[in-house]
């Protein structure tokens, strides 16, 4: 349609400019003419125009699609941050009724009830980092120390527990929830299983554009077949699991044998807020 409007209004201007050899010839004729003659040029340009029209159109949906999928796995990727965030919670309290009620079990009653209250403070500190992924350091460590000095209990004041932060990294971001699961881990299968063991040391720094977290203790050595991304313990699967969602291959993580001891080395993305 419009290129036989194109002709239309070309024959017309042809039929009233003075044109030698056109001005007897009947719309019609030139009309026929012109576009037989004309004809593989509007059909190239017909077809350049419907292709140029369809890959813009193509190109919008595209972008489009990527856009909804982008969002969408945007929303499963932070329902299953909260999933496994959420499954962390009732593993840590689990674990510290646990030890509160072995203690009441030994009869040892101001040291349960002192407990009960300081696990009330490590919970509202949990209720309150609910639905936050990321967090400040200075929170995390004051939660962290809360939860240490709730075990030291446990070993009877035994634990020799040393924490060294760098410089300059109060405004530091790190998942919420990130270090008590390996804390935990270090007393459980390390102090725990050792009668002599009483060491835990963290040391956290930055070094270029990682933030680096090392935390050793003296118990026993690892098992020569240990797989860090192999371990079926909720708390210690689940952090990996995690680090993977949020940073994918940009975080390392490593346990070693080291100083009759178990060496943690963890290094994420630096992040300030």
């Amino acid at each position: 349609m419009i290129v036989c409007f194109h002709l239309l209004l070309y024959v017309i201007i042809i039929k009233l400019s003075p044109i030698p050899g056109f001005q007897g010839q009947p719309i019609a004729t030139l009309f026929i003419g012109l576009l037989f003659s004309q004809f593989e040029w509007y059909f190239l340009t017909y077809w350049a125009l419907m292709l140029g029209s369809y890959a813009v159109e193509y190109y919008q949906k595209f972008r489009e699609s990527n856009l909804k999928a982008a969002q969408l796995d945007s929303r499963l990727t932070k329902s299953r941050l909260m999933a496994l965030k959420m499954q962390l919670h009732p593993h840590f309290l689990f674990n510290t009724l646990h030890t509160i009620s072995s203690l009441v079990r030994q009869d040892e009653k101001k040291k349960s009830i002192s407990m009960l209250s300081e696990m009330g403070d490590l919970l509202r500190i949990v209720l309150s980092q609910n639905e936050e992924q990321f967090i400040k350091l200075t929170s995390e460590l004051e939660f962290i120390k809360k939860y240490i000095a709730l075990e030291e209990k446990r070993f009877k004041n035994k634990m020799n527990v040393q924490i060294e932060v760098g410089d300059d990294l109060s405004e530091t971001l790190i998942p919420s929830f990130l270090l008590q699961p390996l804390i935990e881990n270090s007393i459980y299968h390390g102090l725990s299983k050792k009668v002599d063991a009483s060491i835990l040391s963290i040391d956290i720094k930055k070094k270029g554009d990682q933030l680096c977290i090392e935390m050793y203790n003296d118990g026993p050595p690892l098992s020569e077949n240990f797989n860090v991304f192999k371990v079926e313990g909720i708390g210690l699967a689940n952090t990996i699991e995690r680090l993977s969602q949020l940073y994918q291959d940009q975080y390392i993580i490593k346990f070693s044998n080291i100083k009759n001891g178990v060496l943690v080395k963890l290094n994420i993305p630096y992040q300030i807020k």
